[in-house]
């Protein structure tokens, strides 16, 4: 929950004019997807995003992306973002299901 909380927070803060947010969760099994049509991340910016306390808002904390991808990386999974500017920005999330010890 605090995941997409986050990860759909950011996309709202980049389409302040509106745009289109979806969320999609194909028939892979623990892959969700969310993509949004706002303003996209610069180059220079990707090797950071995940970092604790980076931001580029005026008035962000740098905590949002930071804690999704601590998460997601703590139950066993994997989270990429792809962004380009003037188009938008997707993140995906894999997770796996831990399988039975019997």
């Amino acid at each position: 929950k605090t995941v997409l909380l986050n990860i759909v927070l950011n996309a709202v803060h980049a389409m302040p004019d509106g745009g289109n947010l979806r969320i999609i969760s194909d028939n892979s099994p623990g892959t969700i997807t969310i993509r949004d049509s706002g303003y996209g991340i610069p180059e220079e910016d990707l090797d950071n995003i995940f970092d604790l306390f980076y931001t580029t808002k005026s008035r962000g904390t740098g905590l949002g992306l930071p804690t999704a991808y601590k998460i997601v990386k703590e139950h066993g999974g994997e989270i990429s973002l792809n962004s380009k500017p003037g188009e938008g920005t997707t993140v995906s999330i894999y997770l796996t299901r831990e399988k039975d010890s019997n």
